[in-house]
């Protein structure tokens, strides 16, 4: 009768303290989360924590548009953002967003 009971209370502590490791682990504060890892396009390294920016560009770009079909001068500037890589120093793009779009065709 003895190695029952004390076989019931070890299973009961048993199951007490998995479901109490469970709860624990249920928040995230106990976990680590890992940082973003990107790999740069010129060198090929692994960058863990890269150095974001942003700068502007301007261009031409040859393109038809609502006033005629034919490719024509559009005069654009962007706002071009990105991330530097640390081992190489190159900077990749992510977004870029036209600010202006002046077409080369004069309104008739």
């Amino acid at each position: 009768m003895t190695k029952k009971v004390i076989s019931l209370l070890m299973a009961l502590m048993l199951a007490f303290s998995v479901i109490s490791i469970s709860a624990y682990a249920e928040g995230d504060e106990g976990i680590e989360p890992y940082g973003v890892v990107t790999k740069c396009f010129n060198c090929g390294a692994a960058v863990s924590n890269p150095t974001y920016g942003s700068w502007n560009e301007n261009g031409t770009v040859y393109t038809g548009c609502g006033k005629t079909s034919e490719l024509h001068a559009h005069f654009k500037s962007w706002r071009v953002t990105g991330w530097q890589c640390h081992s190489c120093g190159a900077w990749t793009e992510t977004k870029r967003v036209t600010v202006t779009d002046n077409c080369s065709i004069m309104k008739s």
